[in-house]
């Protein structure tokens, strides 16, 4: 079973089964990471941009966000701005492919690194997004 909130109520039984937002504008990236993601247990929300994530994210509340930082229309750092002003209990793992700039610099740029538990620059292997999940897990809200 799955546990998120919606609107204020946890629909689902089991609250082992973490829920993550998965935003990716890479269509068969996203697919493969919510494959692999599910197949370790993990209840996985697609969102193909940050429009999509914010409007999610207005009715449930995850346990990670998994953001991509350069996307169209709205980007993962707009996304993390609202995010952490609504100061969620949501811990936050970015990802990019690097563009010009690393996906740690970008962060540090726009102010909110100190809202990110960590920061994957694509490709990386399943074993490192696992282990960034496990950390930000157990590291609890990034935004207290």
């Amino acid at each position: 079973m799955v546990s998120v909130m919606y609107r204020g109520f946890f629909w689902g039984g089991n609250v082992e089964k973490k829920s993550i937002l998965l935003v990716d504008d890479e269509m068969y990236f996203r697919a493969s990471l919510r494959d692999v993601l599910e197949n370790e247990g993990f209840h996985v929300v697609e969102a193909e941009n940050g429009i999509e994530a914010k409007k999610l994210l207005e009715d449930m509340v995850f346990d990670i966000v998994i953001t991509d930082i350069l996307m169209p229309e709205m980007d993962g750092l707009e996304l993390l701005v609202g995010l952490r002003s609504r100061n969620l209990p949501t811990r936050v793992i970015t990802m990019s492919g690097g563009g010009r700039l690393g996906a740690e610099l970008y962060l540090r740029l726009s102010g909110i690194h100190d809202a990110v538990h960590t920061s994957l620059t694509k490709p990386f292997t399943i074993e490192q997004m696992l282990g960034a999940i496990s950390r930000a897990m157990a590291a609890g809200n990034g935004n207290a």
